[in-house]
């Protein structure tokens, strides 16, 4: 008790406190359970009536936590007048705008917006994909680009936004295939871009015109991509079942999987809004004054040599914040440490083209193949000429200068197009031009003249007809006259008569004899 005293009087409490203060410790056995608890209300404590706590819980759940997403505001509304129609006082707006604020935001979002998009908002990405070396895992994904193009030719007609598909080399984050075309994602695409990643880019740098080294190419391990039909088609499983290739779809709903190729694509989405022509990614940040159309410049080839600058020259040699180093130098690095084989050339480049292109089944004939309305040949396919059956063209939708037909020996050639004029050109925009050019053709001018130059050739042929309908008359008449006068030279002419043109047909006699009857 003495000692009890004590304690007390030093920390200036009472004795029966310092029993309590006893009492906490025993239980707990740390310090902190000497300290005092806060005063007045606990936290999270409902003073509000029954009846009311239970019209703000029901309208809540009906009006509030729904998918229609309703204002804080319109739910104060509904609590006041279904309180006014039991007859209980409602909760101040304050109160009830308080516990809306105290909800927790997860629980809100799953149940206005779904649970995907509360889980892609709230839960912990911690993991990462582990790669050792590139190419071990690549992926491929779509977008459509915020820039409209102009056709390559005459009336440089705007002709729509392109499509971007790129492969991205997930070890040291290199943009290694892509294709930009104004065809929509197929399965097409996607085998482009696959032979694209495959094959060496020295020759199709050539073509395009870009003298700019471009390393990176090679057959992956593993292709990564979402769960759209064009990634699900049977070209592409035929095709990466060719070249070894195996196909990792993410799980449904969970997007994360493929940050890194979104990632990528924002990125470069960014640096086409500085392009001429661009439509940016909304119509917000597009404003009321810019005219995408009136900017438009850029062909399809244009944008492509574009884009081939941008990655080569200055996204593969930028520090990457993830990697600290450049994607180039992760690339050189990782091909040092890895077995041979990963950039294994393949044997016919052209193979692998034609695994993933689509075919359209053609007769040979001695003026060439017609696809398209152009014409192709190649001298190898002479004896194609002499079969019955029809070939099996393949084409590349990205040029139409050139389509690849298999001759008897198994071989594909490649087969030039001999049409005068054939620029190397996508189909989309081949297409495009002989409609623009159709309509060229029904402006009210050229109708006009279209109008009276068949109306002139219209009225010769009649004129033509009616002089040569005159002409063969008359010289009917004339025969018939000439045939007349030598039957009636050849009969005596009677003493009465003064001359044979009497008995001519075509001179009857006034009055003729009439017979009466009775």
């Amino acid at each position: 008790v003495a000692e009890l005293e004590r304690a007390a009087i030093q920390l200036g409490k009472s004795k029966r406190q310092v029993q309590r203060y006893l009492r906490r410790l025993r239980a707990r056995t740390q310090i902190s359970a000497l300290v005092d608890a806060k005063r007045g209300r606990r936290a999270g404590s409902r003073l509000l009536p029954t009846q009311a706590e239970r019209v703000f819980s029901y309208c809540l759940l009906k009006h509030y936590l729904v998918p229609e997403r309703c204002s804080a505001p319109f739910l104060a509304e509904r609590v006041e007048r279904m309180c006014r129609r039991i007859g209980t006082l409602p909760p101040s707006r304050s109160t009830m705008y308080r516990r809306i604020r105290r909800l927790d935001r997860s629980e809100v979002l799953a149940a206005r917006g779904g649970a995907r998009e509360a889980r892609e908002r709230f839960k912990p990405q911690t993991g990462s994909l582990q790669v050792s070396c590139p190419l071990e895992l690549v992926q491929i994904d779509h977008t459509k680009m915020d820039i409209l193009v102009v056709s390559d030719d005459e009336f440089r007609q705007v002709l729509g936004r392109p499509y971007l598909t790129v492969a991205i080399d997930v070890f040291s984050r290199c943009l290694v295939g892509f294709l930009i075309s104004l065809d929509p994602p197929s399965s097409l695409s996607v085998g482009l871009c696959i032979a694209h990643m495959v094959l060496p880019k020295d020759g199709w740098l050539r073509e395009i015109g870009v003298d700019i080294p471009y390393p990176m190419h090679g057959r992956p391990t593993r292709i990564g991509t979402d769960n759209a039909m064009e990634f699900r088609s049977t070209a592409m499983a035929r095709g990466c079942d060719e070249l070894g290739i195996i196909i990792e779809y993410r799980p449904v709903g969970y997007p994360n999987w493929g940050g890194h190729i979104e990632r990528l694509i924002g990125t470069f989405m960014g640096r086409v809004h500085c392009l001429p022509g661009t439509t940016f990614s909304n119509v917000h940040d597009k404003g009321k004054h810019y005219d995408s159309e009136s900017k438009a410049c850029m062909t399809l080839g244009e944008l492509r040599r574009w884009f081939v600058y941008e990655v080569a020259t200055r996204y593969h040699q930028t520090v990457h914040r993830t990697l600290g180093r450049t994607p180039t130098s992760a690339w050189e690095e990782g091909i040092r440490n890895t077995p041979a084989g990963v950039q294994e050339i393949v044997s016919d480049p052209l193979e692998v083209l034609v695994w993933f292109l689509p075919a359209k089944e053609r007769q040979v004939r001695r003026d060439g193949i017609e696809m398209f309305g152009l014409r192709y040949w190649h001298p190898d396919l002479e004896d194609l000429i002499k079969r019955d059956e029809p070939a099996l063209v393949y084409y590349d939708t990205r040029d139409i200068s050139r389509v690849f037909v298999r001759g008897r020996d198994g071989q594909v050639r490649t087969a030039a197009a001999i049409t005068p004029g054939v620029k190397a050109v996508s189909l989309y925009e081949h297409i495009q031009t002989r409609r623009l050019r159709r309509q060229a053709a029904k402006d009210p001018a050229a109708l006009a003249l279209l109008d009276a130059g068949i109306g002139a050739a219209d009225a010769l042929v009649a004129d033509s007809r009616k002089a040569t309908r005159r002409a063969r008359l008359r010289m009917a008449r004339e025969q018939d006259h000439r045939k007349s006068t030598k039957q009636v030279s050849r009969i005596p002419a009677p003493a009465d008569m003064a001359s044979p043109e009497a008995f001519s047909p075509y001179r009857l006699p006034k009055q003729l004899p009439v017979e009466h009857w009775n």
